[in-house]
């Protein structure tokens, strides 16, 4: 029998999968009910060969044939494989799968078992659902079809703006620096204030403009999260999570490309790109690759993609960055090359100067060279 400690409590919270879905393409790609944030969600179909997910039917398929699986693996299983490449927690998981259920961990590891099962997947060698140990789970397999974040493509309707009052000095400040750096000048921006102050609406009401915005060239939006971490740090997990999705974006074939032409050793980070025989000779080919040029080409990697378009590239909770993700800003922030590019971050100054961490002192040596903006968000008058 499980200890109590171990005993998880999801507190129902209304949610039925929250998430089969996806969020409008400017905002944060975290989950929500549909464009907008209500209605239903997108249906379809999710193929990862030799297998499909047929939405619609509720149905496994390989080939001709429907795999059987119990309500709950079901859910497990869309859940992760409409979040290719994307780390989930196990807390995540829980809350969307048990809402309101009291569970244990053991009833998701069964539920994983049985998703390997079916797709006669290997935990050593995983082609489908890889185990991220103590933290969660991982779809690696490259997957296409309905269900999934749909790009803003010129002709379209343009997702709902996000109304926000009282920030129009900062919004107004936000988009004349997006049309500094799209004139070829990168920018690099801090927003700041304290826990709740309105950051992430700020940061969702800037990139919902930009979005619905005509006339100004194209714009494409990659965002990442820092976590606060109890043990341990992935390196560059914020930054990963933006070149995942922009890989699943509307410039994907491009992404992809310039990845394995200019930065394969962080092609290599994102298997779900590439096929196994590729990704083998891949690695074979970057034994002697040190963090350092990794920082390097990615800075390369992104002057040559903003030749094409510009980049806003979202990192939140900077407060918590790992010291590869605050090195990386340093660069993006510094290089003399031109660059499309606003580097758009969020953090908290209090926690910032509390945890001692590698970023604070990043930002005040970007500030003393002028090379940052900050954009300090004061409580809103009642």
């Amino acid at each position: 029998m499980e200890s109590p400690e171990k005993v998880r409590k999801y507190l129902g919270n209304s949610r039925r999968l929250p998430s089969l879905y996806w969020p409008r393409p400017c905002a944060t790609c975290s989950p929500m009910h549909g464009p907008g944030g209500s209605g239903p969600a997108p249906r379809g179909e999710i193929r990862f060969a030799p297998y499909l997910l047929d939405l619609d039917a509720g149905l496994l398929r390989s080939g001709e044939t429907a795999i059987s699986l119990r309500p709950k693996t079901w859910a497990v299983l869309c859940y992760l494989a409409q979040r290719p490449g994307v780390l989930v927690t196990k807390e995540e998981i829980l809350d969307a799968v048990w809402a309101g259920t009291a569970v244990t961990e053991a009833t998701l590891t069964k539920s994983i078992g049985e998703i390997r099962d079916a797709l006669h997947d290997e935990v050593r060698h995983p082609r489908f659902v890889e185990t991220v140990h103590r933290r969660g789970f991982r779809f690696v397999s490259a997957s296409e079809g309905v269900g999934r974040a749909v790009p803003h493509s010129p002709g379209s309707a343009p997702p709902p703006p996000v109304h926000i009052v009282g920030r129009e000095k900062e919004l107004t400040r936000l988009h004349q620096l997006l049309e500094t750096a799209a004139g070829g000048t990168r920018q690099t921006v801090f927003i700041t204030g304290e826990a709740g102050i309105g950051k992430t609406t700020l940061v969702e009401a800037f990139l919902a403009a930009v979005a619905s915005r005509s006339g100004a060239g194209e714009t494409i939006v990659a965002a990442g999260r820092c976590m606060r971490r109890s043990s341990g740090e992935e390196p560059l997990m914020p930054v990963l999570e933006a070149v995942g999705r922009l890989a699943r974006g509307p410039h994907a074939a491009r992404v992809v490309q310039l990845l394995r032409e200019h930065a394969p050793a962080w092609l290599i980070q994102l298997p779900w790109l590439v096929e196994r025989g590729e990704l083998h000779d891949l690695r074979a080919g970057l034994s002697g690759t040190t963090p350092e040029r990794m920082l390097r080409v990615f800075a390369q990697l992104v002057e040559e993609l903003t030749n094409e378009v510009t980049l806003v590239l979202v990192l939140e909770d900077l407060h918590w960055a790992d010291g590869s993700t605050v090195d990386l800003v340093s660069i993006l922030a510094q290089r003399p090359e031109r660059a499309r590019l606003l580097l758009l971050g969020s953090y908290r100054a209090a926690e910032a100067i509390a945890n001692a961490g590698p970023f604070d002192g990043m930002r005040r040596l970007l500030g003393l060279k002028h090379r940052c903006v900050e954009l300090p968000l004061d409580l809103l008058p009642l």
